[in-house]
């Protein structure tokens, strides 16, 4: 069974409502009914967990991403995004990945259009084929996917 260390990440004064983003290293690899106890455990203090088609959608999206990068790099690689812009952290990877890589569009869609690029980088890797990223100086790179 794997754990995970938890630490405090907000209070909730007064039950007011805020949003709280936390993934899991790999949740393709824990069963359902774990995140099902959490959620119980949560609802018996009154907490409300809710998910939009909009968070899972972008949540997709960064795994396809973190995937595609397993494929290239050999040491340490992430991301960060900085407004509409993602940033590469990826000091040893191929496939036209460089640290510090400033990618505006996946797939011709801007990154805030989340839906649109993750149905066209799916059907690359599908087939693939090609994942194209444009970067912010104008230059593209264009990474393999087979998954």
């Amino acid at each position: 069974m794997q754990s995970f260390r938890w630490q405090k990440i907000a209070e909730v004064p007064n039950k007011q409502s805020h949003d709280v983003t936390v993934l899991p290293p790999d949740t393709s690899k824990m069963q359902s009914s774990c995140w099902q106890k959490i959620a119980e455990a949560l609802n018996d203090v009154g907490v409300e967990i809710s998910v939009t088609r909009e968070q899972l959608t972008t949540a997709e999206g960064t795994r396809l991403i973190h995937k595609l990068l397993a494929q290239h790099c050999r040491g340490p690689r992430a991301f960060r995004t900085e407004g509409s812009v993602l940033i590469m952290i990826t000091p040893d990877c191929s496939g036209g990945f460089h640290d510090e890589a400033r990618v505006i569009e996946i797939e011709s869609h801007p990154l805030a259009n989340v839906a649109a690029w993750v149905e066209q980088f799916t059907l690359r890797c599908s087939r693939n084929e090609s994942v194209r990223f444009l970067l912010q100086d104008g230059s593209e790179i264009s990474p393999q996917c087979s998954y």
